[in-house]
């Protein structure tokens, strides 16, 4: 596999949270940073290949499983889903083949959300700040 190298800034406290990771995994930082980056490397578009990802979601580091409940669709194509499902009776066939994709991609990624948050909670995390709610 070839490498390409990149530079880039990362506040303190994400730094100091992949470091700490790292030491958790005995891994270097990079290491952990090129697993963290693999592990966020999602196929939305095929159920089939999601659902072989989420089965491997409870050996995701913390920070992997905070950035999948972070993360969405583009804003734009969330804007289109929504566009197009005001009026689902008067779109075009190409509408529509837009529709179910921009669908399974949101429930994918729903799906993901729902998983990294049900793995988080079972390693101890407080997940009902996430709903504005606190666990118990």
């Amino acid at each position: 596999m070839s490498e390409k190298y990149i530079t880039i800034a990362l506040p303190e406290t994400t730094l100091a949270h992949i470091a700490q990771t790292a030491q958790a995994n005995r891994r270097t930082l990079e290491e952990e940073i090129v697993a963290l980056l693999a592990g966020l490397t999602l196929d939305i578009t095929s159920p089939e290949t999601a659902r072989r990802q989420l089965q491997q979601v409870s050996q995701y580091p913390e920070a992997a499983l905070w950035s999948l409940v972070e993360r969405h669709i583009a804003p734009e194509q969330e804007a289109r889903y929504y566009q197009l499902s005001a009026a689902p009776d008067t779109l075009s066939p190409a509408e529509q083949a837009e529709y179910t994709l921009l669908l399974q991609r949101l429930t994918i990624l729903m799906l993901w959300r729902s998983a990294a948050l049900a793995e988080l909670s079972r390693r101890g995390h407080d997940t009902g700040a996430y709903f504005g709610q606190t666990d118990r």
